[in-house]
């Protein structure tokens, strides 16, 4: 590794399933590494979901 690189972002990990319930429809389901789930009806909502810079951790970093 490059010292003089900047820091890699944040990473998540998900399960990802996406169907087709019908002709035309979309359907998505997220499983999220601590187990919760996101279902979703439209693909503009799921990559919006998936291109969100994933949340720090409980107690680190933010203002003081």
């Amino acid at each position: 590794m490059d010292p003089a690189a900047p820091p890699s972002p944040a990473t998540r990990q998900v399960l990802l399933s996406v169907w087709c319930p019908r002709v035309g429809e979309f359907a998505a389901r997220v499983v999220l590494a601590d187990g919760t789930l996101r279902d979703f009806d439209s693909p503009f909502e799921l990559m919006r979901f998936l291109t969100a810079p994933p949340l720090p951790p409980p107690g680190r970093g933010g203002l003081r």
